[in-house]
């Protein structure tokens, strides 16, 4: 179920008729065309990169198992992702090495099985899987030039939206100086290009370590900094695709919160829910409590043995509890939350918008 209101509508609405709503795309925006996420990719270069040649050889042919490992590796890692980039990146010291196995492996679905090249998918076939990238290029192919979509600022490598809106006078921005040519509709990538062919970004444009992603973010006067503060400022935002995980983003909508400028934008995001405790993980939180009670016994603290059978609950009551305070924060930093509750609904919300 989608938490739209008619006023947030009206102004989303408002706004693109205007030619004044700007999207800002994450990772969501081609994870149903089989492109990994950012934790994804950084697993399935690590893995790819070791040098045995029967882990090599046992990966070539199935590139589809590389990136269930990753996935699988994600879950029980204890490494922080940002050390096993920095390890990516001594593996691929020789810099076109590394932009070549990054560009191999983001559009590992897009590979020949037999050569290993990677070709451009055909758009009816790639919107037909995503129809959320659909939805989006729709609502960017409808206005574009005139008014509805001013921009889009992507945190994305690919170039996934740009061959979904074909020749329709889209154009990839990544350097501070390229010009944004008349008429035309700017896909601003703050953190890179990549794209499936063609010129890209270089290695020292990319952000992708730790290391790279700070030196972006505490330079106030960086090209990918003033692109989003311009944006945040002067328009109406729609994030689609973002988790409202990225601490740059917050930092500067944080830093806008401090001035008299009140950012006005929206951000489509999955409602979250806690896993639903069974009985073992209920056996386990009790045998755990009575483990802590008898600490504090021993420490010489007096409590109480009260015997914990409101666990579901109290579980129950902090996931709620939970929910209104990551509202309270969003909207503090000037975002106002669409929940929904399955990744099918975006679309539908996309074209109310573009509704005439």
């Amino acid at each position: 179920m989608v938490t739209l209101s008619a006023e947030d509508l009206a102004q989303l609405r408002k706004s693109y008729r205007s030619g004044n709503l700007v999207i800002y795309a994450g990772a969501g925006l081609s994870i149903d065309n089989g492109l990994p996420a950012w934790d994804k990719l950084v697993l399935a270069m690590y893995f790819s990169a070791i040098k045995r040649d029967d882990i090599v050889e046992a990966i070539r042919p199935f590139p589809n198992y590389l990136l269930a490992i990753a996935e699988w590796h994600l879950e029980r890692r204890r490494e922080p992702l940002d050390i096993t980039a920095r390890k990516v990146r001594n593996l691929y010291s020789d810099e076109s090495l590394f932009m070549d196995k990054l560009h191999k492996t983001l559009y590992l679905p897009f590979k020949l099985p037999d050569s290993g090249v990677v070709t451009p998918p055909k758009t009816s076939a790639l919107l037909k899987a995503n129809l959320t990238l659909k939805s989006v290029a729709q609502l960017c192919r409808g206005r574009a030039g005139r008014a509805g979509v001013r921009s889009v600022i992507t945190y994305n490598y690919d170039n996934l939206l740009e061959i979904a809106l074909g020749n329709k006078r889209a154009q990839p921005i990544w350097r501070a100086n390229q010009t944004v040519k008349r008429g035309y509709l700017p896909i601003f990538h703050v953190h890179g290009y990549v794209p499936v062919d063609g010129e890209r970004s270089s290695s020292d444009e990319l952000v992708f370590t730790e290391e790279q992603y700070y030196v972006a973010a505490q330079n106030a006067y960086s090209w990918s900094n003033l692109v989003q503060l311009r944006h945040l400022t002067n328009s109406v935002g729609l994030m689609v695709g973002l988790s409202m995980t990225d601490r740059n983003m917050r930092r500067l909508l944080d830093a806008l919160r401090k001035t008299p400028i009140s950012p006005e934008n929206y951000a489509l995001l999955l409602k979250p829910e806690w896993p639903k405790p069974e009985k073992p993980d209920i056996a386990r939180i009790e045998v755990k409590a009575q483990e802590y009670l008898n600490r504090f016994r021993k420490s010489g603290i007096k409590t109480g043995a009260k015997h914990y059978t409101q666990i579901r609950e109290i579980i129950d009551g902090v996931e709620e509890s939970d929910f209104v305070e990551q509202e309270s924060v969003l909207r503090q930093l000037g975002v106002r939350p669409i929940w929904y509750s399955d990744h099918k609904e975006v679309p539908a919300v996309l074209k109310k918008i573009a509704k005439p």
